[in-house]
């Protein structure tokens, strides 16, 4: 069983390997180590930035990378992308602004990426540049890849969506000459992610990640850029339908990945739990849960099996939100995307506690109120929601009016890219209750149960998926030979 003084072992024996293989140039070992330890990071929440493993990224950037200059054209860019993933992250918020403002795109992303033919299509004319590339065992060839695919497109800009243990672009980025501009759309404000000292720009969707960023990852504050983001809503999949029990009930929906709604005292169950035991006309219908089995015991113990509602991934998102009621947001760690699709769309967004930058995800061009510290407070509201269907559709309205649009984004980009500074302004004086990572805690009670970074490492590294306490002993043991 994983524990805090195991995982500190675990991160200690992974920076003294991956230090041992540099030295003896095994660099392609050294790339695997590096991402288990990011993505530990990550899923863990011990830190926002690792120097010493930003040091590393750039050792085997100038070992492995062979570097030549040229030309830049100034109407040229590249996107690299970890997702490729039509209506998730910030992909085709970018990619539709820059071809409005005519910028020439050299778009590379996962060849094994299925669900993005929004994103192709929009690329789809003679002078931009689709370029997948196969993410395989090969660290020192894939890093190598990216850098030629940047190098040789000429581009002035570089706009990178990366995942937060993306090594392998973080070392072609380091390669690249300071002529080529390199901005880091930091989509995972909110948690680790790597490469972000070697960015000329941190672009930020919210005041919150800034603030994390100058305050915990050490970025200097001229790189910082704020442009809130707007949602792309896709109305092309076919309407799947709540499920009966849905009919003639105030719908409240909510979802994301389950992380987002555990914590040692499990306030989200609660929430819920009060709130359909005040409003019995009211059901929680809750998306984008993968772990079934993780979120029926939290049913089961809090007895909503019958008014809580799990229906999985769901790609009618647009659908499904135009026909529930509420939004409610997710806790402790909040979800920006949905409450923004939610209120684009004139639905009304409810938020337990305040200071966790949610607010600022949509309220971009007025404030509305949407979040509430108590428990007593947050119930009251959602009960007033639940049974005023005028007040439920004038607050949906009010949020609606918020929020910025496609032409407002084009417009902050365009200025930011001419000027090289611009943006929203940023409040670094503003605290937030969240500004510490996820709960260590109850991230290693996730990892016990479902071994999600068990998984990744014995992926990584090329093992096959065997016990944890097998791989937590060649970890910490190592097979390597001193």
């Amino acid at each position: 069983m994983l524990t805090e003084k195991k995982l500190y072992r675990i991160i200690d024996r992974l920076n003294l390997i991956i230090n041992r293989l540099l030295s003896w140039g095994w660099y392609d070992s050294s790339i695997a180590y590096a991402k288990c330890l990011a993505n530990l990071y990550y899923i863990f929440g011990v830190k926002y930035v690792d120097m010493v493993l930003e040091r590393y990224v750039k050792t085997l950037s100038d070992k492995i990378i062979l570097s030549q200059d040229n030309n830049k054209d100034e109407y040229a860019c590249v996107f690299y992308d970890d997702f490729s993933v039509d209506n998730r992250g910030l992909t085709q918020q970018y990619i539709e602004s820059l071809l409005a403002l005519g910028y020439k795109i050299t778009y590379i992303y996962p060849s094994k990426s299925k669900d993005n033919k929004r994103i192709i299509t929009a690329l789809s004319h003679s002078h931009n540049q689709i370029v997948p590339i196969e993410h395989n065992h090969n660290g020192m060839q894939l890093a190598q890849q990216i850098y030629d695919i940047v190098n040789s497109s000429c581009a002035k800009h570089l706009f990178l969506h990366m995942l937060p243990y993306s090594v392998e672009a973080s070392i072609a980025l380091c390669a690249l000459d300071s002529t080529i501009k390199k901005y880091n759309i930091n989509l995972t404000d909110h948690a680790y992610n790597i490469g972000t000292t070697h960015m000329d720009y941190n672009i930020e969707f919210r005041n919150y990640g800034a603030n994390i960023s100058v305050k915990y990852r050490g970025i200097e504050e001229e790189k910082e850029i704020l442009l809130p983001m707007f949602p792309i809503l896709d109305t092309s999949f076919p309407y799947e339908g709540y499920p009966k029990a849905c009919d003639n009930k105030v719908v409240i929906l909510t979802g994301g990945a389950i992380y987002k709604v555990i914590d040692d005292s499990e306030i989200f169950f609660k929430l819920i739990k009060e709130v359909l035991s005040t409003n019995l006309n009211a059901v929680v219908v809750y998306i984008g849960c993968r772990d079934m089995a993780l979120f029926d015991k939290y049913l089961s113990k809090y007895g909503l099996k019958d008014r809580m509602l799990v229906l999985g991934e769901r790609k009618d998102i647009y659908r499904l939100m135009m026909s529930c009621d509420i939004y409610m947001n997710t806790f402790p760690i909040g979800g920006g995307l949905m409450c923004q699709i939610a209120a684009s769309l004139g639905k009304p967004v409810i938020n337990y506690k305040h200071n966790q930058g949610i607010e600022e995800c949509i309220c971009q061009r007025q404030h509305v109120e949407m979040s509430f510290d108590t428990v007593n407070e947050f119930c009251d509201e959602m009960t007033k929601l639940v049974e005023d269907e005028q007040y439920r559709l004038r607050r949906g309205q009010e949020f609606k009016a918020s929020m910025v649009n496609a032409a407002h984004f084009r417009k902050l980009l365009g200025e930011f890219l001419k000027n090289g500074k611009g943006g929203v302004p940023i409040d670094l004086f503003k605290t937030y209750e969240k500004e510490s990572i996820l709960d260590m805690q109850s991230a290693i009670i996730r990892e016990n149960q479902n071994m999600m970074f068990h998984k990744f490492m014995c992926k990584t590294l090329g093992h096959k998926v065997i016990a944890f306490p097998n791989i937590l002993k060649r970890v910490l043991k190592s097979q390597i030979q001193w």
